[in-house]
């Protein structure tokens, strides 16, 4: 996550008599060229003595450095090009009316070189005030150093409005203040909810922010933060350092608890757009794939908020005019099979219940031929996605012994892969002998089919409905086996799996 808060502030130029370290770099070069890296002031007299200058010399040469503020009290030399000079001189800094750590920060620092006019001026504590908010904000390329000021009265030369920008990064937590090309690291930091209008929690050192579903609406490209759970956009914030422009960039956003529905419709709704008229079995997948593919909605505090997948309370939601409602009401008319159910025996036929807590032996010890199948065919619409193959190696891995040959005849499965998923698919490939066979959605029936060993058998759920989790899994579909004789399969599978 990056932010960038931008707020107006008022900056002061004043002219003042006083002991100061300017920015010299074209002095501090000459110095820099005799010191040769040098730490110290006993380092830089051991130099020059063994380089052949008298004694006396080096010591006139140090006190000179201790008098330009090269080398400091404690004899260290300066990395900084800062020459310490007595004389006249012209400050510029920030004036802000708020408490903040930049408050009289020093921006520019120059000679007095002419009667530039101005107005006498006084403030009580500047020098103190000064010193602290350098010691608040350290300098990229730091602009001076002020010891003393001896004007018994300042000349105010010039006071106007400028912008500072400050930008934060929660990967590093570095706060950058930037004005005037000039960049300072700021020591002094806001707790980070005080950056955000909306609550935001923080949970093993992420943040995320609750985001009210109009105001996720609201923002542009507003479908993809609803998809993403990620958020950038600008609005202006109040703090104790005043009114910022704040402008963020991939905020992770969470829903509120009493809105999560609005974004999984939201999400829904998206997917019916893109993909047109589906058939009911085919929304269900979609309902259910936004579920498992979203980690955000799988959080505990949403499980109650989303009811399962219902074709009629589904369609309820939208009035006729909707374009969603007759998306899903052309859903009745799309099942090619209806008028040729398989026929099925009722003899061997097993029901798993659904169970958010269930092991993959629930199904192995209850499905006897699948557990010894060696040579296994499955035709299924939706066996060629990474959850479903995710499910189907959790199965095979659990085998008594691992099958010869797998042929998996699905459609082709156009969702987004890492690089991670496709070198498990491709692992998975290699481990079990398995052959994909990519057909088109009007070649594949509607049923699921899986052949084990010659043995064929309709199956009520694709793999992706069985979820893996690290120490279980969880049906989220009861699942219906029944047996099938080889000969009532459709004509296109009985050719498919020879």
């Amino acid at each position: 996550m990056q932010i960038e808060l931008k707020q107006n502030i008022n900056t002061k130029t004043i002219r003042f008599l006083g002991e100061v370290a300017i920015r010299d770099e074209q002095k501090f070069e000459t110095y820099k060229d005799i010191i040769k890296g040098s730490q110290n002031e006993a380092e830089l007299s051991d130099l020059l003595l063994r380089e052949g200058i008298a004694k006396s010399a080096v010591s006139e040469f140090c006190k000179t450095l201790k008098r330009l503020r090269i080398i400091d009290k404690e004899g260290t030399i300066s990395r900084q090009p800062l020459v310490g000079e007595y004389g006249d001189y012209v400050l510029k800094y920030i004036a802000t009316d708020n408490e903040t750590p930049y408050n009289r920060l020093p921006i520019k620092m120059d000679r007095y070189v002419q009667e530039s006019g101005g107005s006498e001026y006084s403030e009580s504590g500047l020098l103190n005030a000064i010193q602290e908010a350098q010691g608040k904000m350290r300098a990229e390329s730091a602009v001076c150093s002020i010891y003393r000021i001896d004007s018994p009265i300042l000349r105010k030369i010039e006071e106007r409005e400028e912008q500072i920008s400050i930008e934060i990064n929660d990967s590093d937590d570095n706060w950058i203040l930037r004005i005037q090309n000039n960049i300072f690291e700021m020591a002094e930091k806001m707790p980070f909810r005080k950056l955000f209008n909306d609550e935001l929690i923080a949970e093993e050192g992420q943040f995320y922010l609750r985001l009210p579903f109009e105001k996720a609406q609201k923002i542009p490209n507003s479908g993809n933060v609803i998809e993403s759970f990620s958020a950038s956009f600008s609005e202006s914030i109040d703090t104790n350092w005043g009114k910022f422009n704040a402008s963020y960039k991939n905020v992770d956003v969470l829903p509120i608890g009493s809105q999560v529905s609005s974004w999984y419709n939201e999400i829904f709704n998206r997917t019916l757009k893109v993909n047109g008229y589906l058939s009911e079995d085919e929304l269900k997948f979609k309902w259910d794939e936004i579920l498992r593919d979203k980690a955000v909605l799988q959080r505990e505090e949403y499980k109650k908020q989303i009811k399962p997948f219902n074709y009629s309370d589904l369609i309820e939601r939208y009035q006729p005019i909707q374009e969603e409602y007759w998306l899903l009401q052309a859903a009745t008319d799309l099942n090619p099979y209806s008028d040729a159910k398989t026929i099925r025996r009722s003899t061997g036929s097993i029901n798993i219940p659904a169970n958010d807590n269930a092991d993959i032996q629930d199904i192995l010890d209850n499905w006897n031929a699948l557990k010894k199948a060696q040579a296994i065919v499955i035709v299924d619409p939706y066996a060629n996605t990474f959850h479903a193959i995710k499910t189907l190696k959790k199965i095979f891995e659990s085998l008594d012994n691992s099958p010869q040959s797998v042929q998996i005849i699905s459609l082709r499965d156009d969702g987004n892969r890492s690089e991670n998923q496709r070198r498990e698919i491709k692992d998975f490939e290699n481990q079990y002998n398995v052959h994909f066979e990519i057909r088109e959605k009007r070649q594949i029936p509607h049923d699921r089919y899986w052949i084990l060993d010659g043995s064929a058998f309709t199956i009520g759920i694709s793999p992706n409905e069985i979820w893996v989790k690290n120490d279980h899994i969880e049906i989220k579909q009861q699942i219906n086996i029944n047996p099938i004789d080889i000969d009532k399969l459709p004509s296109e599978i009985r050719e498919w799996s020879k």
